[in-house]
């Protein structure tokens, strides 16, 4: 079979070339490589494609250089190429050129990241001609990232870590993050308006009594109001909670625009937080407009607010006596003391005497930092009217006063779930909310709440996308997935629970599952066969519910309950049990196949073999699908080759596809094979 293939055009290395050289290159090895040209012929077919002043600077290099050598190395007519009318700059001394590759003006950390990775390539090839290569090109490329990212938001979350530490995969996921908020911003972005030329104005500030700052930006004359209404609760133990949320909501709505003529030069405007989807730029062209001539809009100290200011602190008192903020942390497991806050509670005296710690504890802080703790103390918490009793570190170097972990955290959870104020407020979470509410709201909860205007009570019914056979009396895990016209909230955690349909097949137990909601509708299912024999599961067969998850629990685990006996010593056994306990050992190791009785041995000598066969029992298959495990050397397995060669498929007949499937499978749930990735 000929290859008909369009062919790639001519390059004369003039502004009459379509492509670049490095564009031509691709297109010439897909050329070549489909149509099956062999190694030696390569270089007539790149030098018959070329014209003009690249045909005559490729022909006089090779006839000056005869050291090249084409026939063998095609790829010195493309070096030759590249060096002459390729777009980069290829110099004596890439990797100098390459450590000199810091952002331009406007651009952003994509096309730096971009440009920078071409810059090693370009290194890279520079120094391949003179026999070396550069050591690890991604790694090198990450610290330069890190260093002189340009975006001075993303360089902020590159510095929580050293060059050293970060990936190129991490620092592509932060990119494509950075990228997709970057679009999303800009097509939520109004339009700017004209705006108006003023000549001169001065103001002042007054406080505010909620989220103020100092910065005197004018309300836009023709702003909605949003004012959302505190809600009021009851209980003791939940006023201060459902207080501190109602603050974030408040904060979140748009104040009241205060309407009054900008008529005197020197008027007092108070100042105002601006929500999160304001843009300060739109608000300067209103308040430009809406001012009468000879007035000046001036924007002073405009800066974002760092989230979590207030939310995930709480009012602390210690024995009773004590007030402290502490910060509810969801990711350290116990609570600790700063020293500062030690020593006001002991010139109060409030602690009782401290206790050494005996037990070597070392805590690993954001970064990986370490550091252990002085001493410890068991004092009494009151946070959001719940009281409990709780040992306390005091850590050196602790900028909070005090710091709540989960042990505290998880206590306070339980008791609020008993409050029917708890799941109301869990439940009829505001959609348009904060993102740090809903993350508190998702802390309080332990699960990712629901996203969306309303949640649904049931989100759709699993079904299997091929047919599964599940073994008799054994558990599996198998993945369904849901239909495509259910509602979805990404991330969002749900319950996976046996269907109520009554298509669902007998003897089959669907066990419950709490997983998060993934994007490609995929959800697992805890399957159990009841039955004696094995079931096949058909197609499209219905076998669970999904419905969102409000909120979870761990259960509680009991420690230092438990007790030990002592049984009395058994006599030794006598020698007609002795044959019995080497086929029980050999029993307990799953080589109960072995026949002991052909032995001709003494006792002493085969009770030797089953300590050997004890010993080495991993070598010994058990079962059909058991497969070893070799660690020490990995198989390459060549996907292509330089000439092709066609062999039929082998198909499998119809007959065999269930149990091609069921073997499948069984491998699958071994860990023998799994699924394609790429």
């Amino acid at each position: 079979m000929q290859y008909d293939g369009k062919a790639p055009p001519y390059f004369r290395g003039d502004a009459s070339d379509k492509y670049s050289v490095d564009e031509w290159e691709e297109l010439m090895d897909v050329y070549l490589k489909k149509k099956g040209v062999p190694l030696a012929e390569h270089h007539q077919e790149i030098t018959s494609k070329l014209m003009g002043k690249a045909r005559d600077i490729v022909k006089i290099t090779l006839r000056n250089n005869p050291s090249l050598k084409p026939h063998e190395n095609p790829k010195a007519i493309i070096s030759i190429l590249k060096q002459h009318f390729s777009e980069m700059l290829y110099s004596s001394m890439p990797l100098a050129d390459f450590y000199c590759t810091v952002p331009v003006t406007g651009e952003n950390a994509v096309e730096y990241w971009i440009r920078l990775n071409k810059a090693v390539d370009v290194a890279d090839e520079c120094l391949k001609r003179e026999g070396r290569r550069v050591e690890e090109p991604s790694r090198e490329v990450t610290r330069m990232f890190v260093k002189h990212c340009p975006d001075p938001s993303l360089a902020a979350v590159l510095k929580f870590k050293s060059a050293d530490k970060w990936t190129a995969s991490e620092i592509q996921e932060r990119l494509d993050d950075y990228q997709a908020e970057m679009k999303a911003q800009s097509l939520t972005k109004p339009r700017r308006l004209p705006v108006k030329p003023v000549t001169a104005h001065a103001q002042t500030t007054t406080p505010d009594d909620v989220a103020t700052t100092s910065c005197p930006i004018v309300p836009p004359a023709r702003a909605e109001v949003m004012a959302m209404p505190p809600t009021q609760f009851d209980g003791n133990s939940m006023q201060a909670l459902v207080r501190l949320l109602d603050r974030a909501l408040s904060q979140n709505s748009q104040a009241a625009v205060r309407g009054q003529h900008l008529s005197d030069p020197v008027q007092r405007r108070p100042c105002r937080t601006l929500r999160s989807d304001e843009d300060p730029e739109q608000l300067y062209v209103n308040a430009c407009t809406a001012v009468p001539e000879g007035v000046t809009v001036v924007m002073q100290n405009t800066q974002k607010i760092q989230p979590f200011s207030e939310l995930f602190y709480a009012p602390v008192i210690v024995n009773s006596q004590f007030q402290l903020k502490g910060m509810l942390d969801s990711g350290s497991m116990a609570c600790t003391f700063s020293e500062v806050a030690e020593q006001k509670m002991q010139e109060e005296n409030i602690l009782s005497e401290s206790k050494p710690i005996e037990t070597q504890v070392v805590l690993i802080g954001c970064g990986g930092k370490q550091t252990k703790p002085k001493c410890a103390y068991e004092v009494e918490l009151q946070v959001y009217g719940v009281k409990c009793v709780v040992p306390v570190l005091v850590v050196p170097g602790q900028h909070d006063d005090l710091i709540l972990g989960t042990n505290v955290l998880k206590h306070i959870m339980h008791q609020m779930k008993n409050s029917d104020e708890y799941w109301r407020l869990i439940s009829n979470g505001s959609p348009q909310s904060s993102p740090e509410c809903a993350q508190f709201l998702d802390v309080m909860a332990s699960v990712s709440r629901w996203r969306g205007e309303e949640t649904p009570s049931k989100v759709g019914t699993v079904k299997l996308t091929q047919a599964v056979t599940v073994l008799a009396r054994q558990e599996h895990l198998v993945w369904g997935r849901l239909p495509s016209n259910v509602p979805m909230s990404l991330g969002s955690t749900v319950v996976v629970e046996p269907t109520s349909s009554k298509s669902m097949p007998g003897n089959i137990m669907v066990g419950r599952v709490v997983t998060p909601l993934w994007g490609d509708r995929w959800i697992p299912m805890k399957i159990t066969n009841l039955s004696d024999k094995p079931i096949t599961l058909k197609r499209n067969c219905k076998l669970a519910d999904v419905s969102p998850c409000l909120a979870a629990e761990d259960f509680e685990v009991f420690q230092s309950f438990s007790h030990a006996e002592k049984v009395a010593q058994e006599k030794q056994p006598t020698t007609d049990h002795r044959s019995t306990d080497l086929k029980q050992r050999l029993h307990d190791v799953g080589l109960s196949q072995v026949d002991m009785g052909s032995w001709s041995a003494s006792h002493t000598a085969k009770e030797q073999l089953v300590q050997l066969l004890e010993n080495y029992n991993d070598v010994f298959s058990k079962h059909a699908l058991d497969c070893g495990k070799a660690e020490g050397f990995v198989h390459r397995i060549r996907l292509t080759d330089d000439r092709p060669f066609r062999l039929p498929y082998r198909r499998v007949p119809p007959a065999h596809y269930q149990k091609l499937r069921q073997v499948l499978t069984e491998m699958e749930e071994q860990g023998i094979i799994r699924n394609v990735t790429s």
